[in-house]
């Protein structure tokens, strides 16, 4: 039997499978296109477009009420604590014996909450003074003095001529040459002199050309009967008050110083005289209440003058310093420096 050859397959048969993949493919690239054709139409007509605002009134809004927040920030920076005797299971409290019953009482207490007596007064560590130099022991601790010797107190630790208790007083420190207190630190009242002024007014005279005002020395020793205008013991006689509520005054003049003397009476207003020294230089000043002098190139006015200080004031700053007596230790420098000074005791 003779066989007869198999026709073979055609083209399409042989490669439909890929012919299909490149229809695919093509359908695939052609929808990406025209995905993109439609997103690009569709940016454009979104960039055309024309929007309508829609119309309406602006509301105000209430301010926030911040009460509320207030309370609960206020909690958080001042949270609750618990006193020390509330609730102190774990630690004791600090107890002392009451000096009256011997119980244990708080150390705070003021009084016993057993017997009611009044307990001492609590020290302020702060301040205490153990050499009694008027410089408390944390003070001079901190600046290296000795808190159990008072010696220190009258010596210069940084050798600007100011001693350790005059810084401290003047709250300047006591180990820097630059920081130093004013001068009137070192200024001391030697003594307070009587110096009684030596005028006083004892009548009027009438004349045909004017009034004459008697004035007598106080010494008795010597009576003027001056017209307005004249000078009489470096004073000008520039007034005469006929009515005062004090009587008849008649007013002298000495540059910038009024003096009113009324009729009869003797003026105190500028008996006292401050004989003072000034440890700096050991120069001497002597002033007189309402007299203005300097010290260091600084005005100072004497506002008033008692037995054992005297009062000045800064013209400057209005600040007021109380000038006291010499100590002994600073009379005893005077007089080895050659300062003619007295005994150092208030005078009359």
């Amino acid at each position: 039997m003779k066989s007869t050859p198999r026709p073979s397959s055609s083209w399409l048969m042989q490669n439909y499978e890929k012919l299909i993949l490149v229809v695919v493919l093509v359908l695939l690239m052609g929808s990406a296109l025209f995905l993109l054709l439609q997103i690009g139409q569709g940016q454009k007509s979104l960039d055309e477009a024309q929007w309508e605002q829609p119309q309406g009134t602006l509301k105000s809004v209430p301010p926030l009420d911040t009460k509320v927040y207030a309370g609960l920030q206020a909690s958080l920076d001042h949270p609750f604590q618990s006193s020390q005797t509330v609730s102190r299971l774990m630690v004791s409290e600090l107890r002392v014996s009451c000096i009256s019953c011997g119980k244990p009482i708080p150390y705070s207490a003021a009084k016993c909450s057993f017997c009611a007596a009044a307990q001492p007064i609590m020290i302020n560590t702060q301040d205490i003074d153990s050499d009694g130099d008027g410089m408390s022991d944390v003070f001079e601790k901190s600046k290296g003095l000795n808190a159990m010797s008072h010696e220190d107190a009258a010596l210069d630790a940084d050798g600007d001529g100011f001693t350790n208790f005059e810084e401290f007083l003047a709250g300047t420190d006591l180990n820097s040459a630059t920081s130093s207190p004013p001068p009137t630190a070192k200024l001391r009242l030697i003594r307070v002199v009587s110096n009684p002024f030596k005028l006083r007014f004892q009548g009027v005279q009438k004349l045909a050309d004017g009034n004459r005002y008697q004035l007598n020395l106080r010494t008795l020793e010597r009576t003027f009967f001056a017209r307005l205008g004249d000078q009489i013991e470096g004073f000008e006689v520039v007034e005469y008050v006929p009515e005062t509520t004090e009587g008849p005054t008649l007013i002298l003049r000495q540059g910038t110083t009024t003096i009113r003397l009324v009729k009869g009476r003797a003026i105190t207003q500028h008996e006292m005289v401050a004989d003072m020294a000034l440890l700096i230089d050991r120069s001497r000043l002597r002033q007189k209440l309402g007299d203005v002098f300097q010290v260091k190139d600084v005005d100072y006015k004497v506002i008033d003058i008692l037995r054992d200080r005297v009062l000045i004031r800064n013209v400057t700053t209005g600040k007021n310093t109380s000038v006291g007596l010499l100590s002994e230790g600073e009379l005893e420098l005077l007089r080895g420096s050659g300062s003619a000074v007295g005994d150092g005791q208030p005078g009359g």
